[in-house]
């Protein structure tokens, strides 16, 4: 008996193969056997899940986008309050001068 040692196993040269042609329950079990090897761990808070390279791969890349518009609407909320403390710092000096410090 001759093993394949392709990664399709679709060769039906070797008894191997040949045995997972003829029944497609063996073959369906031989893919998930596959996709099971090619399953990694995402860490998600202090937890792991078992996934696809794939589902992890487009999961972090949505959370990505998500996490770059996130930073683009706080970063911008960020600017418009260090010009409204710039505007009111100006009103505060106008109005009381150097009695007051308002620098850290």
């Amino acid at each position: 008996m001759t093993v394949c040692t392709s990664t399709c196993c679709h060769c039906a040269t070797c008894s191997f193969c040949l045995v997972f042609l003829c029944h497609p329950f063996l073959r369906i079990l031989l893919f998930a056997l596959i996709t099971l090897q090619k399953k990694v761990r995402l860490k998600l808070g202090e937890a792991y899940f078992d996934c696809t390279e794939e589902y992890a791969t487009e999961f972090c890349e949505r959370r990505q986008a998500k996490f770059s518009v996130e930073l683009a609407s706080l970063t911008s909320e960020e600017a418009a309050i260090m010009d409204r403390q710039k505007d009111l710092k100006a009103a505060l000096y106008g109005r009381f001068g150097k009695a007051i410090n308002l620098e850290e």
